[in-house]
């Protein structure tokens, strides 16, 4: 199988991380996209990095997407460079993490956290967790 152009692995990625990736959600799409991945992780792991890993972090994305899920999937096809990826990723999602905590304590001590607030503490929380499980799995 070639490699698929960025524009297709970009739409792949986009599936994948935006959380209805299943086969009961996408019937043949789903493993359409399973064996272009797995056919092409580098070129998958490439476009990932610049999709999420150029630039400042997008506070959105880091707490939105499931950025682990697509790691995951490519985790046993290239190890280290995936627990390479997750580290950096989980640098940018502590660091997001650390700005909303603040938010979270400075709103918390008037007795009112946004409900969107308490949300994206909690997305990020989650997506930390994941990243670094990924980060030390290759280890």
């Amino acid at each position: 199988m070639a490699i698929p152009p960025d524009t297709q692995r970009q739409a792949d990625i986009r599936t994948i991380v935006g959380g209805n990736f299943t086969g009961d959600a996408l019937g043949r799409t789903y493993d359409q996209i399973l064996a272009r991945l797995t056919a092409a992780p580098g070129a998958y792991l490439d476009t990932f990095e610049h999709m999420f890993l150029r630039g400042p972090p997008r506070l959105a994305e880091l707490s939105r997407l499931f950025l682990p899920s697509f790691l995951k999937r490519l985790a046993p096809h290239a190890p280290d460079r995936v627990r390479d990826i997750s580290r950096r990723l989980l640098g940018q999602v502590e660091t997001s993490a650390r700005v909303v905590d603040q938010m979270v304590e400075q709103a918390g001590e008037a007795d009112q956290v946004p409900e969107q607030t308490a949300v994206l503490a909690e997305d990020l929380g989650a997506r930390r967790r994941e990243l670094a499980a990924l980060a030390g799995a290759a280890a």
